[in-house]
């Protein structure tokens, strides 16, 4: 039999030596991978689509249908397909990782965003733990519209050093928490890296 015309059809038994084909390291490693991280936790999530992914990427053709036929799903099906999409944008969901509803299916409608549209949502705040596809749609068709009888403020400070940086964002955080507000700095990695930095130089 030509190892191409093997199809997900044929029994598992002829992955566990049964038959003619026996399962290799690699398979075995992938299909352990993908059970472990069976969990419905979003973390799981995105682990079994970033499985999901490298599996494919590094595994052959016949091998990746012997992954798919023992963790139970179809090669190029819909579960494969959606996991393969969250796979690939997983990266997108880690620095809010806290605010992602545990739902697989809206993890996958999330993945499917484009750039743009997922940020929105994130820097509206609109994402939280318990939020439905319905209501972040509905946010992101409204335009993120904000009420007529609201005002919202913004403010530019560059720090030159990391001295100025901590007196800046100490003094916004003073203003943001008498109105309950929140402070953001354009990028924290680069704060924390001025700020933190200097420190560890001392």
């Amino acid at each position: 039999m030509e190892m191409d015309n093997i199809t997900i059809a044929q029994p598992v038994a002829m992955a566990n030596g049964v038959g003619s084909y026996q399962l290799s390291p690699a398979v075995e490693q992938y299909i352990e991978r993908y059970r472990t991280h069976a969990k419905r936790t979003v973390e799981s999530i995105l682990k079994l689509g970033e499985t999901v992914v490298e599996a494919e990427e590094q595994l052959s053709r016949l091998d990746i249908m012997i992954f798919c036929q023992e963790v139970g799903i179809e090669h190029n099906g819909p579960t494969f397909r959606k996991l393969r999409k969250i796979g690939q944008q997983s990266a997108r969901f880690l620095p809010v990782i806290d605010r992602v509803p545990n739902s697989w299916t809206t993890v996958y409608e999330l993945a499917k965003l484009d750039h743009d549209q997922f940020t929105s949502i994130v820097e509206a705040e609109a994402l939280t733990a318990t939020s439905t596809m319905k209501e972040l749609k509905a946010f992101i068709e409204d335009g993120d519209k904000k009420p007529t009888d609201t005002v919202s403020f913004s403010l530019t400070l560059k720090a030159k050093n990391a001295a100025q940086a901590w007196e800046i964002e100490a003094a916004m955080q003073k203003v943001a928490e008498q109105f309950g507000a929140k402070v953001k700095v354009s990028s924290q990695e680069a704060f924390d890296r001025m700020a933190f930095g200097d420190l560890a130089a001392e």
